[in-house]
């Protein structure tokens, strides 16, 4: 009886927060059948899945679809009570104290639908790992999947100018200050974001674009914020996109084995040894021949299209299937 009360409290208490927060939420989503809660800061049309489902007509004029993310209290899922419920996270919920969404709101049913990196069995849950988003248009069809494939598979090494790269605004744990710091003896590393400041030209010359400021680089220093099987983020995918060798710590540097050719990336030892990549990186950087070498590997595995195209197909499928 008393863990029963409690339960009601906690959950009372959830709506309470939640209905005090979100009235903006709720409000701007009031006349949309696509609805977005506890969201990031990006505009309404431009978000991936609003386009992904809207090109491909998911939604009934007449249904109601909800997309809950992570930036706001749990709460808010418990106020929703008009269409089923989407549950999305590009982040790594085990790496936050005290989060609540590490159930990715599958608990009493609450999300028909969730999507993540994360790697378990659920019929309700479908690996969607933040990458694919970052690399592929909502609106790419096969063929489109299959040219950005190929593109990736060999990208356009041409002449590299410059050493490496670090495109960062935050190192909560010092994992890019130690990679840093172990090769920046090599030569001088471009850091156009807020972690070791000293270039702006990814801003002044190449307007934001990280892809096209990279493809100077032969390098590109790109761990991920934190260390879970499974996490793997766009970070890795854009150095490959720009032709870069990806210097990579994370998903205990097994990034997307069927998808990644894992002898194309250098694996960071984090609190290891490090010596054999630095002697690497060091005899690469010093012999353009055997850098041209490596960069020429094959990028991506023979049968990473097939995986993507799936993978995509299911999330359509499955959208279908709770509308």
């Amino acid at each position: 009886m008393i863990q029963e009360l409690r339960h009601i409290f906690q959950y009372g208490r959830e709506v309470y927060v939640a209905s005090k927060s979100y009235k903006k939420q709720f409000a701007e989503n009031r006349d949309r059948n696509i609805r977005f809660y506890n969201w990031w800061d990006e505009p309404y049309e431009q978000l991936w899945l609003y386009r992904f489902v809207k090109h491909r007509n998911i939604v009934p004029a007449d249904k109601v679809l909800n997309f809950v993310s992570v930036f706001g209290k749990k709460g808010v899922a418990k106020l929703i009570t008009d269409g089923p419920i989407v549950f999305f996270s590009g982040e790594n919920l085990r790496s936050i104290d005290s989060c609540e969404y590490t159930d990715y709101l599958l608990s009493h049913n609450t999300a028909k639908l969730a999507l993540g990196f994360d790697m378990f069995e659920d019929a309700r849950y479908l690996r969607f790992p933040l990458w694919i988003p970052f690399l592929f248009f909502p609106e790419a069809d096969e063929k489109a999947i299959r040219t950005r494939c190929a593109e990736m598979r060999y990208p356009m090494i041409g002449e590299r100018n410059k050493f490496a790269a670090l495109v960062a605004r935050f190192d909560w744990n010092g994992t890019r200050s130690q990679m840093y710091d172990a090769i920046k003896h090599i030569a001088p590393i471009g850091c156009p974001s807020l972690v070791h400041h000293n270039d702006d030209e990814l801003k002044t010359k190449y307007n934001d674009n990280k892809i096209e400021y990279l493809r100077q680089f032969a390098f590109n220093i790109c761990p991920e914020n934190s260390n879970s099987f499974g996490y793997v983020t766009e970070k890795v995918f854009e150095a490959i996109a720009a032709g870069c060798i990806p210097i990579y710590w994370g998903s205990y540097n097994m990034p997307e084995p069927d998808i990644l050719n894992q002898d194309a990336i250098i694996k960071w030892n984090m609190n290891g040894d490090n010596s054999a990549n630095i002697a690497l990186i060091e005899d690469l950087y010093a012999h353009p021949d055997r850098l041209h070498e490596f960069m020429a590997q094959p990028r991506l595995k023979p049968e990473a299209e097939e995986k993507i195209i799936h993978t995509i197909q299911q999330l359509e499928q499955g959208l279908r299937n709770i509308v």
